[in-house]
């Protein structure tokens, strides 16, 4: 409804019945109460009102000037036809309005119905006096202050109500879906996705983890399907974690997916080939077979510290926070570790330490002694002898068998946000021209900077002996919006007030949306707005049971699903035993419950 400012000189014949009208159909039939509503201060009034559908005056109210030497302007006869509409609000709001810019007013007065008193103390109003009767109808005198008594305007806070924050909110949320619902993921490259098409930073992502089936059978996939409760033909978990989870908390968070104890070593690393791109290599590795990286070990120097860590076997360094104790809860424990707020407190992967202890390789080593490979054996056989190369000519796979540690391994401190790409959307075209930039001015920065995504997925790798592997996939990402980033994003009113809510209220008011602005459904958004304020991961979908620590990897665990149905009852009793020592259960987990 529009709302209509008018002088009493500037009304028609028809507005000033219909305005009459109303305030005797609601002050004196609805309310029984007969008084002179007809004062002689209309004349001298500025009169705030709007029309609904079927031609009637469907609120209105006054501005008068009550005391001119003290400023104080009066707003009167405030009525409305249509209730729990948010229209009482609005008019009183222009009323405010009126008074302030049209007569310069320093206070504001009013004579409120004692029911009434609640709706006008939202917009700032203050009771000024004890109840008092007028016309039969109990009232209070009420005030609020706009200037001080030397004229300067005061801030003003107004309320927004429920049914505007709705409105504003559906409005922008259905401007945003339409235009974006225009682009294809696909034609984005990742910083496009970030800078100009979605609204907001991401808060949570998705993750979808892949527990690998390295050289499985169908026979294997089978066995899964039948004992290790597996619907499709992976163990896998999606779950969403806070955007600035950092490796090193998501690496507990995949082990309680799993069902592993943190009793072995572990690593990220990006897939073979974007390493070898990264660092200047030919050749084209696989993930699943040994990766012989050809390139410099000089170009590697420039990304350790950056994105890749030292191969330090300093243990108590790069698993700066175990410090589980005997008789501790485990789980809780292990849940801590995946809550956030994040930090790192090692040494070892800052770049101002790892990087100067890689470029000493250089100084220390000026030639290094390269044995040939087994290949190269098989090749050439007894004509294959140890060579001396300058390091500087040196590639990764002439000294990588020198250290106990991959150089592949990526920084646990990092953000696993600034490490992937989510799916459908395209990697940079020059990223790696940026990547050579930020190494160059990563040297010049005190504090680390910020990396740049390379990859669609990176691999956890755990327990070396049995070798797990989980491919991670960045799936979707999703932000949040609360009732104050619609204030701000619709630009309702300038220096609004929202009302605080509980924690509980305040989920329940945040709306989610996926990486293409599409908002999503309510009770997900419940998920998604508790992961990011909570800064705790949790699962939404999961296919398979958990599996345990050094029960031999995929192969073994399938032995053991076996013969824990099928071998004889006192192997039976004993494997059972063992794998609930391990914390296997043999139940298929519920998603909310797992981590």
């Amino acid at each position: 409804m529009e709302i209509i400012v008018k002088h009493f000189d500037e009304l028609t014949t028809r507005e000033l019945y219909e305005i009459l009208k109303t305030r005797s159909e609601i002050f004196v039939i609805e309310q029984d109460c007969v008084y002179q509503d007809l004062d002689d201060k209309d004349q001298d009034a500025i009169h705030v009102f709007c029309w609904n559908d079927e031609g009637r005056v469907a609120g209105c109210l006054r501005v008068f000037i009550k005391d001119a030497e003290k400023g104080i302007v009066q707003i009167g006869r405030v009525v409305t036809l249509e209730h729990g509409k948010g229209l009482g609000g609005k008019l009183l709001r222009e009323g405010v309005k009126v008074a302030t810019k049209s007569f310069n007013a320093i206070k504001i007065y009013l004579e409120a119905q004692v029911y009434a008193i609640g709706y006008y103390a939202k917009e700032g109003f203050e009771v000024v006096s004890d109840e008092f009767m007028e016309d039969g109808i109990p009232h209070v005198k009420m005030e609020k202050r706009v200037r001080t008594d030397d004229g300067l305007p005061l801030i003003e806070l107004n309320v927004l109500s429920e049914e505007e924050i709705k409105e504003a909110r559906d409005k922008k949320d259905k401007e945003i879906a339409e235009k974006s619902r225009k682009s294809k993921l696909s034609d984005l490259q990742v910083s496009e996705l970030y800078s100009e098409h979605m609204t907001k930073k991401p808060d949570v992502l998705k993750l979808h983890l892949e527990l690998k089936m390295k050289r499985a059978s169908r026979e294997d996939v089978e066995v899964l399907r039948r004992l290790g409760k597996v619907e499709k033909d992976r163990i896998t978990r999606d779950i969403l974690v806070p955007a600035d989870i950092t490796l090193h908390a998501l690496s507990y968070a995949i082990q309680r997916s799993f069902g592993w104890q943190n009793s072995h070593l572990h690593c990220f690393k990006y897939p073979a080939a974007v390493f070898q791109e990264m660092t200047g290599g030919k050749e084209e590795p696989r993930d699943d077979v040994y990766a012989k990286y050809d390139g410099l070990v000089t170009e590697w120097i420039k990304l350790c510290g950056l994105y890749f860590r030292f191969p330090t076997t300093e243990y108590e360094d790069l698993y700066w926070d175990d410090d589980y104790e005997d008789g501790q809860n485990f789980k809780v424990w292990q849940r801590k570790k995946y809550t956030g707020p994040y930090e790192y407190n090692g040494k070892w992967e800052l770049y101002h330490f790892a990087h100067p202890t890689a470029q000493s390789l250089i100084e220390q080593n000026p030639m290094v002694r390269v044995t040939p490979s087994f290949d190269e054996w098989m090749e050439k056989g007894k004509k294959s002898e140890d060579r001396m190369v300058p390091i500087e000519k040196a590639s990764i796979k002439d000294i990588q068998f020198g250290f106990d540690n991959g150089m592949d391994e990526l920084l646990e401190r990092l953000p696993l946000i600034e490490l992937l790409i989510p799916e459908r959307v395209k990697r940079d075209e020059n990223a790696l021209s940026q990547l050579d930039f930020l190494c160059k001015r990563q040297e010049k920065e005190d504090a680390e900077l910020p990396v740049i995504p390379m990859a669609h997925y990176i691999n956890y790798l755990y327990d070396y002996g049995d070798g797990w592997e989980v491919k991670v996939t960045l799936t979707d990402l999703y932000y949040t919006k609360t009732r104050w980033d619609v204030v701000k994003e619709c630009d309702v009113r300038s220096r609004t007030f929202v009302a605080k809510v509980d924690d509980k209220a305040f989920l329940e008011d945040t709306t989610a949306y996926d990486m293409n602005n599409q908002p999503l459904e309510y009770e997900y958004a419940k998920k998604v707005a508790t992961v990011h304020y909570k800064k705790k991961p949790t699962c939404v979908a999961l296919d398979g049971m958990c599996v345990m620590d050094d029960v031999g990897g995929m192969g073994g665990y399938i032995d053991f699903l076996q013969n824990l149905k099928h071998g004889d009852p006192e192997e039976r009793k004993e494997l059972r035993d063992w794998a609930t020592y391990m914390g296997w259960t043999g139940k298929l987990p519920k998603p909310e419950s797992l981590l």
